[in-house]
């Protein structure tokens, strides 16, 4: 039996979790899949618990799908570096680990079709900036979001890739910007 796992983020208090849950329903209901939400911030739906929790109903590939940007601290210290350790715990089972979204190759389109969505309210030659989490830690995301920002970038519209964390800081960034845009 297979079963994919979504983990997201979350947060260990509030409705957050429940309003992720939800999102991710909406985004798959047409599609015919199995799957269980865990989270990286949950008292309830840890990753651990719905492992345990999988593995207990006899599933014997489980398919672990960050619904997480980039490759940080919480991919490879939340995720990546516990793998080992449940295939270890669960020998019965084998585990998939997929990459974050942001390596995925529709990410760009997909970033592109938001800028899409309000060029009409742009004035000429108006930038955009793509804010992202980012990490201190993990060069990984400011890569990856560079590479994003660099294929949108257009003569008339650049593109600047800002982290709220790393060395791509959106506060430098946007301070050291040109006036005219």
């Amino acid at each position: 039996m297979r079963k994919v796992i979504f983990v997201v983020h979350g947060m260990r208090k509030g409705q957050l979790n429940e309003t992720l849950t939800q999102f991710v329903a909406q985004l798959f209901e047409a599609e015919q899949m199995d799957y269980a939400m865990a989270f990286l911030e949950s008292e309830t739906a840890s990753l651990p618990t719905v492992i345990e929790d999988q593995v207990t109903q006899g599933v014997t590939e489980l398919y672990l799908v960050p619904l997480l940007l980039f490759s940080a601290s919480h991919y490879y210290e939340d995720i990546a570096d516990s793998l080992e350790g449940w295939r270890q715990l669960y020998p019965q089972t084998t585990f998939y680990l997929a990459q974050p979204l942001g390596t995925h190759p529709k990410m760009k389109n997909w970033v592109a079709s938001q800028i899409a969505r309000y060029l009409d309210e742009m004035v000429k030659d108006t930038a955009v900036v793509v804010l992202a989490h980012g990490s201190a830690r993990f060069n990984e995301p400011d890569i990856a979001l560079e590479t994003i920002a660099n294929q949108l970038s257009t003569a008339t519209r650049p593109c600047y890739p800002c982290m709220v964390y790393g060395k791509l800081n959106y506060e430098k960034i946007l301070a050291e910007l040109p006036v005219d845009h």
